[in-house]
């Protein structure tokens, strides 16, 4: 239910009378609520393929490294069989867990402040009820943005060892080539198409079509090659969910009757693609395009044969006052691991390299964001462009430039 002006105003009012007192202060920082206004936010999209479990120190190691925690994380042994004769002996062999560490580390927000005669001002909104929504969400984003190059890390680690340890560039123009090696990374069938077409690759995205869904889902159960002709390993591993952009997810409305047939034609037609799977294949759509840029789609496999994440800290408050300047803050302390580098595929639709040291020229146009730039305004208010009641910079305040 939607505060009335009054009731804002007594909240913010509320909130200065109790900044006076240590008490106030707790209770403040316990009670905050939710408030959206430029942009919508998005909760942390990584959480929805490596469910976060709650941690505490007793749980965790020092690290050798540093002097903070970490997660030791065990893998399941390797073992195997063999055909022996009756007078035949097995292979003695010792086994070993595999390990690997997962660190924690802490994100926070910016230490907002205010005065308490301009926050008294906002009649009709109540400002401080963005800590608990907004700045979540903030910090939410930057465990995206780090997980997500742990993604890139995984893929092209597998890409470097199929290639003998070489990183060589994934291209369009070369791609159905004999030597082209597709263990991890592949491409659209519309971004091949263009750059055999042009004879030339670069970073114009294609549209997503049916043929790509099939490529994802015998991704991790065909046998990938390698530089030699009796080498290469088999995964054994199932598609369990995807990870597209909004963007690249508005292209199955363009799915046609050969593709969905009459039912689910008339369906999307109608109401556009309201189905929680693609060919079987659970999907996670997500608006973080800087982050998550658009012609990429992520695959990942069950999340058993993963990788972990964990929460060692939920977000904490910090709310204060100096003088009359009214602070707030808020932090969290997270990690995640992949475990199994294996168990992540990427689909591109572009025909362009973004292969390390073998890229492109263009690349950057694929890559996330730089972490300063990700929290940009859809607003102009600061830049006086409010229209209705413009001011255009060499117009005077409140003159309507003449557009044509």
């Amino acid at each position: 239910m939607e505060m009335t002006p009054s009731e804002i105003s007594s909240f913010n009012s509320s909130i200065v009378d109790k900044m006076d007192s240590a008490s106030g202060r707790e209770k403040t920082a316990a009670g905050l609520g939710t408030w959206t206004r430029d942009r919508l936010r998005e909760v942390c999209v990584v959480d929805k393929i490596l469910t976060p479990r709650d941690i505490t120190p007793a749980d965790c190691q020092v690290s050798l490294n540093h002097d903070t925690l970490i997660r030791i994380e065990n893998i399941e042994p390797e073992s195997r069989a063999l055909a022996i004769t009756y007078r035949g002996m097995p292979t003695a062999k010792f086994i070993r867990a595999p390990r690997y560490a997962i660190p924690f580390y802490m994100i926070a927000s910016d230490m907002i402040e205010k005065t308490e005669e301009e926050l008294m001002a906002y009649r009709d909104m109540p400002l401080t009820r963005i800590i608990e929504d907004n700045i979540i969400k903030d910090m939410q984003e930057i465990k995206d943005w780090t997980t997500q190059n742990y993604f890139e890390t995984s893929v092209q680690a597998m890409q470097y060892d199929a290639y003998g340890g070489t990183f060589t560039a994934l291209l369009g123009t070369t791609y159905n080539n004999a030597g082209t090696l597709k263990v991890s990374v592949f491409k659209g069938r519309n971004a091949v198409a263009r750059a055999v077409a042009l004879a030339a690759d670069d970073f114009v995205n294609q549209p997503l079509i049916k043929p790509d869904f099939v490529t994802m889902r015998k991704a991790f159960s065909d046998f990938n090659r390698d530089t030699t002709a009796t080498g290469g390993r088999s995964r054994r591993l199932e598609l369990d969910k995807i990870l597209i952009t909004k963007t690249d997810f508005e292209d199955l409305n363009n799915f046609t009757l050969q593709d969905l047939g009459d039912r689910v034609t008339g369906e999307v037609v109608e109401n556009g693609w309201k189905h929680a799977t693609v060919l079987g294949i659970k999907f996670i759509v997500t608006i973080k395009t800087d982050i998550f840029k658009p012609g990429t789609v992520w695959g990942f496999c069950s999340e058993e044969f993963l990788g972990k994440s964990y929460v060692l800290q939920r977000a904490k408050f910090y709310v204060d006052k100096v003088m009359n300047v009214i602070k707030w803050a808020s932090w969290m302390h997270v990690g995640a691991g992949i475990g199994n580098v294996a168990g992540i595929i990427k689909l591109e639709l572009f025909s362009g390299s973004v292969v390390p040291t073998a890229t492109t020229t263009g690349f950057e146009v694929e890559l996330p964001l730089a972490r300063d730039r990700l929290f940009s305004k859809n607003n102009k208010v600061d830049e006086s462009q409010t229209p209705g009641y413009p001011a255009v910079l060499g117009l005077g305040t409140g003159t309507v430039p003449a557009l044509y």
